[in-house]
């Protein structure tokens, strides 16, 4: 089985199990707007994985040359960003724990559009 497959078949299972944690709850299904927000909640935790593993993959010197924050750090904000979108997010639907998923989300986009893009860039070299 590929890692590819792997990760769809636990974003799957987390899926059941929070689709399941809604309807026990409340006994009905959610109006639509919820159901567009909880797919973006599941969206967003495979981008957050793929920050954290991005962001352990390259190297210690490649952010002080992109003039960014360090190694260490910067897979401590994905990988608090990713689980906080898992425990605030997926699990919990909607409520106050959404400010924090917001809050993971944006740490891993930061990464995703500011950091990685210059990461490359500096280990790709200039196109001259």
């Amino acid at each position: 089985m590929r890692r590819g497959s792997v990760l769809f078949v636990e974003v799957a299972a987390l899926t059941e199990l929070a689709m399941a944690l809604r309807l026990q709850d409340t006994g009905h299904v959610a109006p639509l707007s919820l159901d567009i927000l909880y797919f973006i909640q599941l969206a967003g935790i495979p981008v957050g994985v793929f920050a954290f593993v991005h962001a352990a993959l390259q190297r210690p010197d490649a952010y002080a040359a992109a003039d960014r924050l360090t190694k260490s750090a910067w897979m401590g904000i994905t990988g608090g960003g990713t689980a906080a979108m898992i425990l605030f997010g997926a699990l919990s639907g909607s409520g106050p724990g959404l400010m924090f998923w917001i809050a993971g989300l944006v740490a891993v986009l930061v990464y995703m559009v500011d950091v990685r893009p210059k990461l490359i860039e500096v280990q790709r070299g200039g196109r001259w």
